[in-house]
């Protein structure tokens, strides 16, 4: 089977899935999958710099890797009745000096590699990422939001 069979068979199956609140509950399940986290992330238990959203400060942490959040999503399949169980993940360092865990999304980060380069994380540095320069062209009116036909 080729690749672009495989592709085929894989989208058509994806196309059936039923995600979160479009599943009409109850459901026959055949099989539940739900996939464990990996532990494998090669900055786990470094030093990061991290800044918390609406703060000035940048701080010491320990980064403890990309951690399951506690929310979740469920996605089922009609046809093999399989229920899949998805877990979110984010980011997670500790930062001592708050005395708990401060996530990805709600913090600007980054790991330490050499101490010497430790630094505070700037206002400029937020400014300078992709994603926060599309968003303040967006909402200035610079880029367009709608498809061009």
């Amino acid at each position: 089977m080729s690749d672009s069979e495989r592709f085929r068979d894989f989208a058509a199956w994806y196309a059936q899935m039923k995600i979160g609140p479009a599943i009409t509950w109850p459901v026959e399940v055949a099989t539940v999958v739900s996939t464990e986290p990996k532990y494998d992330d090669p900055d786990l238990g470094k030093f990061v710099a991290v800044r918390i959203v609406g703060e000035e400060q940048t701080r010491l942490g320990l980064y403890l890797g990309r951690l399951v959040t506690g929310e979740r999503q469920t996605a089922y399949h009609p046809v093999d009745k399989e229920l899949q169980i998805i877990y979110t993940r984010n980011p997670a360092m500790f930062v001592p000096a708050v005395r708990r865990i401060v996530w990805g999304y709600e913090s600007w980060w980054s790991v330490i590699d050499d101490p010497a380069k430790l630094r505070d994380i700037t206002d400029e540095d937020i400014e300078n990422v992709d994603y926060v320069k599309a968003i303040r062209q967006m909402m200035a009116g610079e880029v367009a939001t709608e498809p061009t036909a």
